[in-house]
């Protein structure tokens, strides 16, 4: 019998040198690619996709991105939108949400989103009777993003099941959340967005 003791470190370092497969993104065009608006746009905000990197220097590598221009006030409130498209978990699984965002106006966002179950509308509701909602932060921890910016922001969450390492935790039932965002700033302000992404994590 031949002996096998050269064959398997040799096994052993390509597998560590095989790439990892990347997660699969759930939302479709998270990063403007194609010409398609992902959003839900409100009749006070005026949509279209930005070519070229608006950050300063065009540094940011990012050369596409969806540009939300907003065109009257909302009554002071905020002007909330979200992805139209549903996206669909497994709420025995961990995901994490991110979104980038600039503007060189004066103004704040919010980001997060509310889940649904296969059968109502209506946003799904914890013990408590209080809607369930997860929220995104900036890298420095914060849930309210403050603008003006010169550079791109990151906002971020994870949600995953009960007695995980996640910053939310899904409730039963849960099988469609939303990703939208609420942006308070007065008229002429454009904000951009892009990098959207939901990805599995283990």
């Amino acid at each position: 019998m031949k002996s096998t003791h050269c064959i398997l470190p040799l096994l052993v370092s390509v597998m560590a040198l095989a790439p990892m497969a990347s997660a699969e993104n759930l939302i479709t065009n998270g990063d403007a690619s194609d010409d398609v608006m992902i959003f839900d746009v409100p009749a006070s905000i005026e949509g279209s996709i930005h070519e070229g990197d608006p950050a300063e220097g065009g540094a940011g590598g990012k050369p596409r991105s969806f540009a939300l221009k907003i065109l009257a006030e909302n009554d002071g409130r905020p002007i909330g939108m979200s992805v139209k498209k549903p996206i669909f978990i497994d709420y025995a699984k961990s995901y994490r949400f991110r979104i980038s965002f600039l503007s060189q106006g004066d103004g704040i966002i919010v980001a997060g989103g509310y889940v649904h179950d296969g059968e109502s509308s209506q946003p799904l509701e914890n013990a408590d009777g209080r809607v369930w909602e997860y929220s995104m932060k900036t890298p420095d921890g914060q849930s309210v993003l403050k603008f003006p910016s010169t550079g791109w922001v990151d906002m971020e969450a994870t949600v995953g099941p009960e007695g995980s390492s996640a910053d939310f935790f899904w409730i039963p039932n849960s099988l469609r959340v939303g990703l939208g965002f609420w942006i308070t700033a007065a008229p002429g302000t454009t904000v951009y967005v892009t990098n959207l992404s939901v990805e599995e994590i283990p």
